[in-house]
């Protein structure tokens, strides 16, 4: 893994660039073309100064409309950064259900560890149009890009690993990458959102060891994030294109995002 020279967002320590690791043939992942976050609800005059010396030209949030309500992002509307809001839900299809069953069934630590591996088993699909757009941004010139959900862990973890993936990043530093999150997301500022979303949302209420151990990125998401993928697309390659990214269009990603031609 390399160093990358981000800067640390107050309001948003989840802000950080997709790239700085090894990819393809030992090439590196260009920093400075796309970035993932947390919502941007809390930033302050000096973390839109820093925004703005990243030249950024599309945000794309992956909230609901009621997380944008809870948390409305503090960037000024004179950014000159289109906001494209896309909204990724995975429980809105049908393992919603069997989602809500293991919280009803197990409030507790070991009910939240199965409630994540459901989660990840939800994300793939949910996620797809997520990552086609990200890399449309990419591909059609509307990059610097940084997407975001409310903590920059899941939805947003889930697109990054897949762009990584695609650019041939190994599953180690794949999974370093994710489980870094749990250095920079405010813990207990998540367990409030998530027991804000979960009374709204489903009418359930959770203790705070519960919801401690539902708002850690872990290591072992990762393998059935792609193991769902592999389940029902075949492999993530095949996902991508599923989502509309051909394997032309992949290669045109490596191309556009990978350091020079061999290591």
């Amino acid at each position: 893994m390399t160093v990358t020279t981000t800067p640390r967002l107050e309001g948003s320590p989840n802000f950080r660039d997709v790239g700085g690791l090894r990819g393809l043939d030992g090439r590196a992942v260009k920093t400075g073309r796309v970035y993932r976050s947390g919502n941007f609800s809390r930033i302050t005059a000096a973390d839109v100064e820093a925004l703005r010396r990243l030249s950024l030209r599309t945000i794309v949030d992956l909230r609901s409309e009621m997380e944008v309500q809870m948390y409305p992002s503090a960037l000024p509307a004179n950014a000159e950064v289109a906001v494209i809001n896309l909204v990724t839900n995975p429980y809105a299809n049908a393992g919603a259900a069997d989602y809500k069953k293991i919280l009803a069934d197990d409030p507790t630590p070991r009910g939240a560890l199965k409630t994540v591996d459901a989660t990840y088993s939800l994300l793939p699909p949910a996620c797809g149009p997520a990552l086609r757009l990200v890399a449309e941004c990419v591909l059609d010139g509307r990059a610097p890009v940084v997407f975001h959900c409310s903590n920059g862990r899941d939805r947003t973890g889930l697109v990054s690993m897949v762009l990584q993936h695609l650019l041939g990043v190994s599953r180690k530093d794949i999974v370093a990458n994710f489980v870094e999150s749990n250095a920079r997301i405010d813990l207990e500022a998540a367990v409030a959102l998530s027991r804000k979303v979960f009374i709204k949302e489903y009418g359930i209420e959770f203790d705070d060891k519960t919801l401690r151990t539902m708002n850690q990125a872990l290591a072992p998401s990762v393998e059935v994030a792609f193991a769902t993928m592999e389940q029902l697309y075949g492999s993530v390659e095949d996902y991508a294109v599923a989502f509309g990214i051909t394997r032309q269009q992949q290669q045109a990603l490596r191309d556009a995002l990978l350091e020079g031609d061999t290591a």
